[in-house]
Formats: structure tokens, C-alpha cells, sequence
């Protein structure tokens, strides 16, 4: 199925870091056994509020959704038994980087990636990306099971396959790549003010 619109720029941005929280071997962060334990109810509502802030939602964009947000967030780091004021700070950073991470600058270098893979037909990985990769591992902002899922969304991408997002097969061709590129910015404003208290 090819699809531009109307799948949401905030879903394929989501595509990216946003794996089930089950999906986190080899994190070189200590995070993942609160990520474990949260409830799958619990981990959609805060997806769909991320989704809603990134889509630019009223329903979203509201004081009573980031309070929410804000309470599902500081439940989950009180999950850890040790949790001190310092590791619960880390893990909303950790979160921040987990959810985060495709408005950021590694999402718009993922995206110049896959621009230049489906314009030549070729899978593609610029020294700028992989320079962020190796630094975003050793602060444990991504593992290495995400650099490879994102290495084959950029081969399915070059070949016009579909990638699957949010239950569809999606085909990413040059027009919604550059409108995702375009809209990158004011996306990671508002996510970046739902992650501020």
C-alpha cells in the first residue's frame, strides 16, 4: 500500500526510536527493567500523547495532558526501588532520548539519509549519522538494536519497500520524505516542551 498522506509525520518520526519497550536488548542504560514492568496500557497512553503533542493536537496541547504525561512519567521512574532524585532525573532524560530522539538532530540526519537512498535507489549512511550513532550509544541515548532496525529502514526504503508503522505498510518516497524533513522543527519545539516541566 502507498500511503503519504494520511499517515502522520508523527507516527514515521516515532518509527525511528519508539520500539515496544520490550524491544530494548542491549541497552547500555539501566532503564530497561523499569521499562519492563509498565503496564502496555499505560505505555500506549504515553505514545498516544507524544503522537497527539508531535501532530500538533489541541486535545493534546493542553496543561490537564501534560500534567498527565508528567504523572505517567514520574510513576514509571518510581518502579525502580533505588530510585534516588538523581537516577530519576537520568531516567526522564533517558525517556526524552527514547521518544525524543527522531525530532532531534539524529532524526533530520536519519531523514538527509533516507532522501539520498530513495532518490538513487541505494541504501545510504553519511559519516554525519554514523558520527552520532557511535555518540548517542556511549551516553546510551540509543542501542545497538535500533542503529540496525534503522540500518534496514534505510535498505527497504532505497528499494521501495514498505515499512510497517502503526499496523500499515507504508512506502516512503521523495515527497513525504521531504515533507517529514520540513516539518522537523516545530515538531521538536513541542515535543521538547512536553518534556519540561
Amino acid at each position: 500500500m502507498h500511503i503519504t498522506r494520511p499517515i502522520t509525520t508523527a507516527l514515521l518520526l516515532l518509527t525511528l526510536i519508539a520500539y515496544p519497550f520490550s524491544a530494548l536488548p542491549n541497552s547500555s542504560v539501566d532503564f530497561d527493567a523499569i521499562l519492563q514492568q509498565i503496564p502496555s496500557e499505560e505505555g500506549n497512553r504515553f505514545r498516544q500523547i507524544i503522537v497527539g503533542v508531535m501532530r500538533n493536537n489541541p486535545t493534546f496541547i493542553t496543561d490537564d495532558a501534560h500534567t498527565e504525561f508528567w504523572s505517567i512519567l514520574d510513576r514509571w521512574a518510581s518502579l525502580d526501588p533505588r530510585a534516588t532524585k538523581d537516577s530519576n532525573k537520568a531516567f526522564e532524560q533517558y525517556m526524552r532520548a527514547y521518544f525524543g530522539g527522531g525530532v532531534r538532530p539524529y532524526g533530520r540526519v536519519f531523514w538527509e539519509d533516507a532522501l539520498w537512498a530513495v532518490t538513487n535507489g541505494q541504501t545510504f549512511k553519511s559519516r554525519k549519522r554514523e558520527e552520532f550513532e557511535k555518540d548517542l550509544y556511549k551516553k546510551g541515548e540509543i542501542t545497538k538494536f535500533q542503529i540496525e532496525e534503522n540500518e534496514r529502514k534505510i535498505e527497504r526504503i532505497a528499494r521501495g519497500q514498505p515499512i510497517l508503522v502503526n499496523g500499515e505498510d507504508i512506502i516512503l518516497d521523495k515527497e513525504l520524505i521531504l515533507e517529514l524533513l520540513g516539518t522537523l522543527e516545530e515538531t521538536a519545539k513541542r515535543v521538547e516542551r512536553l518534556f519540561t516541566r
